[in-house]
């Protein structure tokens, strides 16, 4: 049976995080804002994040790290926790509920997420990369997760870089796009075909790769500016010649597309959670302006219309918490694929939030377009959101599929 509460177990972790955010992140977003506010000085002219938040994010997660909160997610046979999908959902939502759109000094580095760093994806790695791994979940290093390209997003199955057979071991070549900390990371968990025939035939031939960086061969070609931003986390990337030896390969040859959607699913829930934790801290906040603004006499909140709008955003809330917490216990408890209720819990939790942040400008009235709100902020972040690790499309045509075989559990 489902149990919607939150495990005393996870109660503790989210006590501990709201103090170590008070201790460790306030003081330090109030020591960097100046640059933090001022989106001029947080990037450099390339579009990269300047030295001193760089510096500051790793302290945030050197101290995560030896706090236990970076490596709750990790495998326990990699130096984690190994805790799985529904403290997962608990701790992102809680984060977002709390903070609101994260800054950059702290997006990823409390507690990060399966592209920035370490996840179940690296079950599979070799023992000649566990060390490398492990630094992963001490915070001493970050990654990347280099699947998507130019002419592959959604489509895994038509991506066109390639690993040669060597003497050596392997030689990759192509190109990556729109990879989620390729500028800072010092890994990448690199996908590659390695047999054309059962990739057409959509039966495998994908590899998994985790190479180093910084080892010749891997090139961040610019930084990929987002809605708005005069910077980004997000890279293109160039692959000449990269070598990389069979202790590199990350579960079976042929076999990465499971080792990718180890990762990708974990991620439909977390992003799920983000959203919706944004979308609960826009709610709170409309319902207090609502409360404190007064028109034509009365507060906002003594009309209709208002009530409306905040019970619509109650409803959807509660929805999409409900649905996020039964796939996330079904993907830890049962032992079946829970690909299905994934992926619906990533298409209404993003929509959703997008709606909730909508409706919460509209109550700030004009004050909901001011920066200062961050609102706009928030809404870019959810809209951005309907995209990565599958477009709201694509799990709609999953969910779809998954129906029509016989997978009618609702």
């Amino acid at each position: 049976m489902i149990d919607f509460t939150t495990p005393d177990e996870v109660k503790g972790i989210l006590d501990g995080l709201r103090r170590f955010i008070a201790l460790e992140v306030v003081p330090l977003e109030k020591q960097h804002a100046a640059i933090l506010d001022n989106p001029r000085k947080l990037y450099d002219e390339k579009g990269l994040l300047v030295p001193a938040i760089l510096e500051a994010r790793k302290q945030i997660r050197l101290k995560s790290a030896e706090a236990g909160y970076y490596s709750m997610f990790v495998p326990q046979e990699l130096g984690g926790a190994g805790l799985g999908e529904i403290a997962a959902f608990f701790v992102w939502e809680f984060q977002y509920k709390e903070l609101g759109p994260m800054s950059p000094l702290v997006e990823a580095q409390l507690v990060p997420r399966f592209v920035e760093g370490p996840s179940p994806a690296y079950v599979n790695v070799t023992e000649a990369m566990k060390p490398h791994v492990r630094r992963l979940a001490a915070g001493q290093a970050t990654s990347c997760f280099a699947l998507s390209e130019p002419g592959a997003g959604s489509d895994v199955w038509a991506i066109t870089t390639k690993a040669i057979r060597s003497n050596s071991g392997w030689v990759i070549n192509g190109r990556k796009e729109w990879i989620s900390n390729a500028p800072y990371a010092d890994y990448a968990l690199l996908f590659a075909v390695t047999d054309a025939d059962l990739v057409r035939q959509r039966k495998g031939g994908i590899t998994a790769f985790m190479v180093s960086t910084r080892d010749g061969g891997f090139e961040v070609e610019s930084v990929t500016l987002t809605m708005g931003h005069l910077g980004s986390e997000v890279g293109s990337v160039i692959l000449e010649d990269l070598r990389a030896s069979d202790d590199h390969v990350v579960g079976e040859v042929n076999e990465g597309f499971k080792v990718a959607m180890a990762g990708i699913n974990m991620g439909r829930i977390v992003n799920g959670a983000r959203c919706l934790g944004l979308a609960e801290w826009a709610f709170l906040k409309a319902v207090d302006y609502a409360k404190e603004r007064v028109t034509f006499g009365v507060p906002l909140a003594q009309h209709e219309a208002i009530q409306f709008m905040l019970a619509d955003c109650a409803i959807e809330i509660a929805c999409g918490r409900s649905l996020g917490l039964r796939a996330a216990w079904k993907a830890e408890n049962t032992g079946r694929s829970a690909l299905k209720d994934v992926c619906m819990v990533k298409a209404y939790c993003v929509e959703a939030s997008q709606r909730i942040i909508d409706t919460a400008i509209q109550i700030h009235g004009g004050m909901g377009v001011a920066n200062e709100m961050k609102l706009e902020e928030a809404w870019k972040f959810v809209r951005q959101m309907r995209i990565p690790d599958g477009s709201s499309e694509m799990q709609r045509r999953t969910i779809a599929h998954q129906i029509l075989r016989g997978d009618l559990e609702l």
